[in-house]
């Protein structure tokens, strides 16, 4: 026998490879902290942004300073969602957006996003 590269060994080991232009597509998609897809025309003020450019629906983020939801799936308790969000801790923490799509860039197709 020979060795695994590192790719091999990690496939052979089950755990799951993305590529990163997926991350990145789906972090301009979704919002930071319910995992919530955003609108693709928000109207002004739904959607905000953190000053480390994580996107939010403003309703979430009101929600998670009043502490009293569970957001994103992998954040289960209190202590794991602060140090995640913890640099949120007001509105004035968070910007609002103007989102509009880019006209000379074709829509991804989709099927299984809901309400795309």
């Amino acid at each position: 026998g020979g060795q695994l590269g590192a790719v091999e060994a990690t496939s052979a080991a089950g755990v799951e490879r993305r590529p990163l232009s997926l991350d990145r597509r789906e972090a301009f998609e979704t919002c930071a902290l319910s995992g919530e897809v955003l609108p693709l025309r928000p109207a002004p003020g739904v959607v905000v942004a953190c000053g480390l450019g994580n996107l939010y629906l403003r309703d979430a983020v009101c929600l998670f300073l009043a502490r009293t939801e569970r957001f994103a799936p992998d954040v289960t308790d209190l202590a794991a969602l602060t140090a995640k969000f913890g640099h949120i801790r007001a509105l004035r923490d968070v910007f609002p957006l103007a989102l509009e799509p880019n006209p000379r860039r074709a829509p991804a197709v989709d099927e299984d996003a809901p309400g795309r």
